[in-house]
């Protein structure tokens, strides 16, 4: 897992179980190599112990997305994503909802990805109880 996709409020699977990313601490272990700081911690846990949660419809639900009666797309507000040859697509509606024209933002394989993306296209938060 990418731990430089987290934020403060995404949902992963820690070894206890699913839960919500409460703290993210960084370290210079050895500043005399690198200028940069590291991941050092997420929530306590290293962040190789550290899975992300496969999107599904369902979590999608949970998340306030409505199911599409016409095709495989679910929408929220102007956005929508939907599962086309083994991937997840996210999507921003560019005419008010017409599924035709949407523009492709990103692929998203997991939960904590479309939080990211949700909240950096939205500047909210994407609630989802799991």
């Amino acid at each position: 897992m990418n731990v430089n996709e987290l934020m403060i409020g995404n949902w992963v699977t820690f070894p206890h179980g699913n839960d919500v990313v409460e703290t993210i601490s960084f370290s210079d272990d050895d500043p005399d190599t690198s200028p940069y700081f590291h991941t050092h911690a997420i929530d306590g846990h290293h962040p190789e112990d550290i899975r992300p949660i496969e999107l599904t419809p369902e979590i999608l639900m949970k998340a306030g997305f409505t199911a599409s009666t016409t095709d495989n797309s679910y929408w929220k507000a102007d956005y929508s994503i939907w599962y086309e040859k083994g991937i997840w697509m996210f999507a921003v509606s560019i005419d008010g909802g017409d599924t035709d024209g949407r523009l492709i933002v990103s692929k998203v394989e997991a939960v904590h990805q479309l939080q990211t993306l949700f909240f950096c296209l939205t500047g909210t938060h994407l609630t989802i109880t799991l």
